[in-house]
């Protein structure tokens, strides 16, 4: 994840700074093409904060001016959509380093210039489908965990309403 936060100034030159770019694209491809490591914890938890690392040292304009753009951004897409539909409890907080991948890339877009194609549109209407799906999934499990009443959403009594703030919905 540090590799990827070197300072601009480092680079002798711009080519070398996309070179270096092109690097950790060709790394992470590989790794999403064979799953290589994903399936441990620790590394899928790095694997996600080296992608939102990536983002927030290098503009959308670089990225894609990259060959391996287009595959990069798909096979992160896929990853994403996997992680959404993957069990809650096991991509915890990874997920916020993907959301803030996806965050960057999408209020990067306007500051694109030229005919490049990001490639987001469809990617991202995608990601939020299955954001919100994952959560309203999320939510009705815990609900049904929880057996309707007492609990994580039902009051002290058993009874069937849910506190929200200081009030009770649903009695």
């Amino acid at each position: 994840v540090q590799l990827a936060s070197v300072r601009r100034s480092l680079f002798s030159s711009d080519e070398k700074r996309i070179s270096y770019l092109n690097m950790h694209l060709n790394f992470m491809l590989d790794i999403l093409r064979h799953r290589r490591g994903l399936g441990e914890h620790d590394n899928y938890h790095h694997f996600c904060r080296w992608l939102a690392r990536l983002k927030a040292n290098y503009q959308l304009a670089e990225l894609v001016a990259s060959a391996l753009y287009p595959e990069w951004i798909a096979l992160v897409a896929e990853f994403t959509l996997q992680s959404l539909v993957s069990d809650w409890r096991w991509v915890g907080n990874s997920l916020y380093y993907l959301l803030m991948l996806w965050s960057r890339l999408v209020a990067s877009m306007p500051y694109l210039k030229g005919n490049n194609l990001s490639h987001l549109d469809g990617h991202v209407l995608k990601i939020v489908e299955a954001y919100v799906t994952s959560r309203v999934r999320t939510l009705s499990g815990a609900k049904r965990f929880s057996g309707g009443g007492g609990g994580a959403f039902g009051n002290a009594n058993g009874g069937d309403s849910t506190r929200v703030g200081d009030g009770l919905v649903g009695e």
